[in-house]
């Protein structure tokens, strides 16, 4: 009997592990924290995408090709608040380093919706090397008021960072679309900076320390592990 259960529980396991690594794999750029640096307005650190319109809602790009820079929608500030950056430049060697921090410009700190983001990777001629996979909306109730209050980190989930990794070099570009709605003010800045656990770290153009979110993934795989322990442990008793 403690060996059939044992099956099945591996069996359950073994069911539920597919399904989770099914669902993660679509899983992209997600939350890594509130960071606050200090010096961060446009000009101070290296910023990649700027977005405003009056109407509510924001949407932007920037890409490479060999001419250049090309930005599209509602862009800020064209080779200057919005352009693609070298890792190179950034001083980003490795995929699980990107942080894309977020400066939402609201008045009072106000509400806004991050409705997409997704980061791509350029080689020098223009190929896209890398793209993230789908963004989860999110709402903040609150913002930091004012360009420049630093804001809210994203970085590629596991799956993410190893796809992108091979792509990481000194002279391949980032880049980035995004999409905001409930904006009542703005600029809606996005800049890059480098995460590491290694010191010395600056906090001026880092993101020091671990800022790690269990992957969503894990915890359900957990979770059902868990349930699928007491379930043995209580047909054990009824043993």
């Amino acid at each position: 009997m403690m060996k059939k259960s044992r099956i099945v529980l591996l069996k359950f396991l073994a069911i539920a592990g597919s399904i989770v690594a099914a669902s993660s794999s679509q899983a992209s750029l997600v939350p890594a924290g509130l960071v606050s640096l200090s010096g961060t307005g446009i000009g101070a650190v290296s910023t990649i995408l700027t977005i405003h319109d009056n109407d509510g809602t924001e949407a932007g790009e920037v890409h490479w090709t060999p001419g250049g820079d090309v930005a599209t929608g509602n862009v800020v500030g064209p080779n200057v608040q919005t352009k693609t950056q070298l890792f190179g430049d950034v001083g980003i060697d490795n995929a699980a380093d990107i942080r894309i921090i977020f400066n939402a410009s609201e008045p009072s700190g106000g509400s806004i919706s991050l409705d997409d983001l997704v980061l791509n990777i350029f080689a020098p001629d223009g190929t896209i090397l890398f793209t993230s996979g789908a963004f989860s909306p999110i709402f903040f109730p609150d913002t930091q008021p004012g360009t420049g209050k630093s804001g809210f980190a994203f970085e590629l989930d596991l799956l993410q960072a190893a796809l992108a990794e091979p792509h990481v070099s000194a002279l391949n570009r980032i880049g980035l679309s995004a999409a905001t709605s409930m904006a009542q003010g703005g600029l809606e800045t996005f800049f890059i900076l480098r995460s590491t656990t290694v010191p010395p770290c600056n906090p001026e153009i880092e993101v020091c320390g671990p800022q790690e979110i269990p992957e969503p993934g894990t915890l359900t795989l957990l979770g059902i592990g868990l349930i699928g322990a007491g379930a043995l442990r209580r047909r054990r008793r009824k043993a």
